[in-house]
């Protein structure tokens, strides 16, 4: 459960607070909870405010999902070779990979490890083409769905178990479930947003 320790306002709400209870931190006014149960004691207690981590990952999903969406309904078709630069991922390729990635998310609740090139050479299943804009959505809303069903079933004690990505049976990174998720979600985001320039 997450409970925080501190809370942030901003700059604009500084009247709310007794300034010699807070300290200047990045543009922001930083409050420990402490001062704030003083200054407040009408706030719902801090223990009643806790999120579990699947809560906050799905919420996470959903937001990024209609994004993406967004993203891979405006993706030219026939253009799957086209790329803005030689060292660039090419397009078709590019976009499978984003309609494929929360399939991850799915993939690292459900496993403990994968490797991107097992030993023996057998292809992933993430490693996939398609020919049209409906089938890259199509993927989409599978995948996302998939995620979406995984964090429903998970728990929090399993997102803090470890879990390994290995490439030839060598592993590359190790960490907690939520941190790799984390991780996951970022790098959608980062994939979507070379889609879109």
């Amino acid at each position: 459960m997450l409970q925080p320790d501190v809370i942030f306002f901003s700059a604009a709400r500084a009247h709310l607070v007794d300034l010699d209870r807070v300290a200047r931190h990045d543009r922001r006014l930083v409050i420990t909870a402490s001062a704030l149960r003083r200054r407040f004691p009408d706030l719902i207690p801090f223990e009643d405010l806790e999120m579990k981590l699947t809560d906050l990952f799905l919420g996470e999903l959903e937001r990024e999902a209609p994004l993406t969406h967004r993203a891979l309904e405006r993706v030219p078709e026939g253009r799957d070779d086209w790329k803005p630069h030689a060292k660039s991922m090419p397009l078709g390729r590019l976009a499978a990979l984003v309609a494929m990635m929360p399939a991850w998310l799915s993939m690292m609740i459900d496993k403990d490890e994968f490797d991107l090139n097992p030993p023996g050479g057998s292809s992933s299943s993430f490693q996939r083409q398609f020919r049209t804009n409906k089938e890259l959505v199509q993927a989409l809303d599978d995948a996302v769905a998939g995620a979406r069903t995984a964090f429903q079933r998970t728990s929090d004690e399993h997102l803090m178990k470890p879990w390994r990505l290995l490439v030839a049976g060598k592993v590359v990174a190790e960490q907690p479930r939520h941190v790799m998720l984390r991780d996951s979600i970022n790098h959608l985001a980062h994939h979507r947003g070379q889609l879109t320039v």
